[in-house]
């Protein structure tokens, strides 16, 4: 499920925390390991919101029991009760332009009109078989090993400064995320992740994860898992096959907020370069007029620039978002 039932929101929320707390603060004498930690949190959408069998009341108990099972341990008993990818593409019965109808149908009453004629109107799937894996497994359209060796020193690179991302700055990332864009292989969702945006304590956990993701400070097997990407096979006009990857939901959510950390670093720069500008102009006229000897400002790029900290004070203040919490 997308969107998350109110009656399941409370639940939901806190099943987050409590993996994110183990993240925090992982505790190996007690079996709570970081690796464990991120794995629970990364598979939590996909223990508590797979869509139930039951409708009405049924499947609201259904979804209320996932809550209580989670909250007593039983982890492993929700992950195999958890449909496969296989299982729910049995579920959508029907052609492909049956599910696709429904899919559209689905994004309007979400209000999502764009995406729904971006689902009409788009390229088709290609099928599931053995002849569209070949196509995209081409080795001369897609070779399996890099060209040239990637060279060490980037390989191996580690930033002087870690990274660090507020609560405020994930949550602006977390409000500015387009709704509807494709789950990962997770399954989580923005609209999952929006639910933290409700709980200060859920946002500064998160932000302390987004920060461990930014600088790759997390188990190697976590690392992969947030690697790898759903493929959806595309069908050409002309024929052929295009392959798209979507990534994790959480690894394009900390992409998200580097990057507006890094417009804000932009922002700072020009506002200090034309603040010397205008200093090197007023000086220069002074010294044309005046006959004098005029002597040009440090450059920021030069031994003598000013600091990236005093720099990032000149960027726009931090206000609180006025956005919804829904697009």
């Amino acid at each position: 499920m997308r969107d998350v039932p109110r009656f399941l929101a409370a639940g939901v929320r806190r099943a987050f925390v409590h993996a994110l707390r183990g993240l925090h603060a992982p505790n190996p004498a007690a079996g709570v390991t970081a690796e464990r930690a991120w794995k629970l949190f990364l598979l939590v959408p996909r223990l508590l919101l797979a869509r139930p069998h039951e409708t009405g009341a049924a499947g609201r108990a259904a979804l209320l029991e996932r809550i209580r099972a989670f909250e007593a341990g039983c982890w492993r008993e929700l992950l195999e009760a958890a449909p496969s990818p296989e299982q729910r593409l049995q579920r959508s019965a029907g052609t492909d332009a049956e599910r696709m109808r429904e899919r559209a149908c689905a994004q309007v009453r979400r209000g999502q009109l764009s995406r729904a004629r971006q689902t009409l109107t788009s390229a088709p799937l290609a099928p599931g078989n053995a002849a569209t894996l070949r196509l995209l497994s081409d080795p001369d359209k897609r070779p399996p090993r890099p060209r040239q060796p990637m060279p060490d020193d980037i390989a191996s690179f580690r930033a002087a400064d870690r990274v660090h991302l507020t609560a405020a700055e994930l949550g602006e990332a977390l409000r500015t995320a387009k709704r509807g864009s494709a789950a990962g292989l997770s399954g989580a969702a923005v609209e999952h992740y929006r639910l933290l945006l409700e709980d200060e304590e859920a946002m500064d956990l998160l932000a302390h994860a987004a920060s461990l993701l930014a600088n790759a400070d997390a188990p190697a097997a976590v690392l992969q898992a947030l690697a790898l990407s759903r493929l959806t096979a595309l069908s050409k006009p002309g024929g052929g096959v295009r392959g798209i990857a979507t990534g994790d939901t959480l690894r394009r959510l900390v992409s998200r907020a580097l990057a507006a950390l890094r417009a804000a670093a932009r922002s700072g720069w020009e506002r200090r370069w034309w603040g010397q500008l205008g200093c090197a102009l007023q000086r220069a006229l002074a010294s044309t007029l005046l006959g004098g000897c005029w002597r040009a400002p440090a450059q920021p790029t030069g031994d003598e620039g000013t600091p990236l900290g005093w720099v990032l004070e000149l960027a726009e203040a931090e206000q609180q978002s006025r956005l919804p919490l829904r697009a």
